[in-house]
């Protein structure tokens, strides 16, 4: 029954069972895996591979969603790349993300963010945009903010709100939650600047252990 519902589509690749089961017009789709693409409608130009690949896709387009439940509930979104089991799960209208990595970038329904690595970004990305987080559990609380980027094992796991914080290293701003504009380079680096700090510089192994909403303690 795959391509169940199919009327005018054209050129769409269906394999799998209930593969493009609800598809009537959307053309120039790939779908691979059972249930992939099952709910897509008038979308085109999509590529769904693994079970439940792309699920809940009615009208988005040019969509590359690849592994077992990546991008299941995207409906509307487009011009996105989800590589990993659940990549993107819990996203409705995300647009233009490249997000790889099992669990990574749940909940997004921001748009251009480059996410990579296990759990990075999965806090539930609201309107967070231009966002680069790259490493097991980087950026894992992130929901707004622009043009962070956090690149190592747990780097600016507890920012929720903020923009332009680049924290770069193993842990690097771990525990900042609010701010803006803070650059922390290298291992450990600003890893108990929490609560809301700005306008922070710190490079170096394991500097600014000890600073709390933007004060020494």
């Amino acid at each position: 029954q795959a391509g169940y519902n199919n009327t005018v589509g054209n050129i769409n690749s269906f394999l799998g069972e209930l593969t493009g089961f609800n598809n009537t017009t959307g053309s120039y789709n790939t779908f691979l895996g059972c249930e992939s693409g099952f709910s897509n409608i008038s979308g085109f130009s999509n590529q769904f591979m693994g079970y439940r690949a792309g699920y809940l896709n009615t009208i988005g387009n040019n969509n590359l969603m690849i592994g077992k439940k990546a991008g299941y509930d995207n409906t509307t979104g487009s011009s996105n790349i989800f590589i990993g089991e659940n990549a993107g799960l819990g996203g409705t209208r995300s647009f233009n993300n490249i997000i790889i990595g099992k669990n990574a970038g749940l909940n997004c329904n921001g748009r251009d963010n480059f996410i990579f690595g296990q759990n990075a970004g999965r806090g539930g990305m609201t309107t967070a945009q231009e966002n680069v987080l790259i490493g097991k559990n980087a950026g894992t609380s992130l929901t707004t903010g622009r043009e962070n980027v956090f690149i190592g094992n747990g780097a600016g796991a507890s920012l929720t709100i903020g923009s332009f914080n680049v924290g770069i290293g193993r842990i690097a701003l771990r525990d900042l939650q609010y701010g803006d504009r803070n650059t922390c380079i290298g291992l450990n680096t600003g890893v108990f600047l929490s609560g809301t700090s700005s306008f922070n510089t710190f490079i170096g192994g394991q500097a600014a252990q000890n600073i709390k909403d933007g004060k020494s303690s």
